[in-house]
């Protein structure tokens, strides 16, 4: 049997619809904690010889480009989690666009290889969230299901969202 270890690498602010929690325009401001938590995760991961999908915020790659090289270092894959954290099925089609070309573009501005794989924050692809949400989706250039946890995303899409020449 195969078994996957994902994390989210983001900020303990990153909470999705909590009106308490600032938006991102209060974010800089916030005390992170992402860097030390993600040590302390990677160095629990080394002990026990385990492997992991991290799915990171393209404004914590932003902010600490340091953690995507630990993160690469260690041997796990980095994939997108957005770039602000935001529910799928909270965005109009051309934002969820927007917001994944722009996490994949800071993730690989930090030194992560292009994104290949996407989770949307707080599971929200699901049936509030159908595959309409991804253009590529419609023309066969990504799998995403309604009960699923995250996405695999297939090169051709991340280069599209990515604005690169498509094969």
């Amino acid at each position: 049997m195969t078994n996957a270890f994902t994390i989210d690498v983001e900020e303990w602010f990153h909470v999705c619809g909590v009106p308490a929690v600032a938006g991102p325009s209060a974010w800089d401001a916030l005390e992170s904690r992402v860097v030390d938590d993600t040590q302390r995760t990677l160095d629990l991961l080394d002990r026990c010889g385990i492997r992991a999908t991290c799915f990171v915020v393209g404004w914590v790659a932003e902010r600490h480009p340091g953690v995507i090289a630990r993160i690469r270092e260690a041997g796990h894959e980095i994939g997108s989690h957005g770039q602000w954290h935001r529910r799928v099925y909270e965005l109009e089609p051309d934002e969820f666009t927007r917001d994944l070309r722009l996490a994949n573009a800071s993730l690989v501005a930090a030194g992560a290889p292009r994104p290949t794989q996407f989770r949307a924050p707080e599971w929200s692809i699901n049936g509030r969230a159908p595959c309409h949400y991804c253009g590529p989706c419609e023309r066969g250039c990504a799998t995403m299901s309604g009960g699923d946890m995250f996405a695999r995303v297939s090169d051709l899409m991340v280069a599209f969202l990515l604005g690169e020449p498509t094969p």
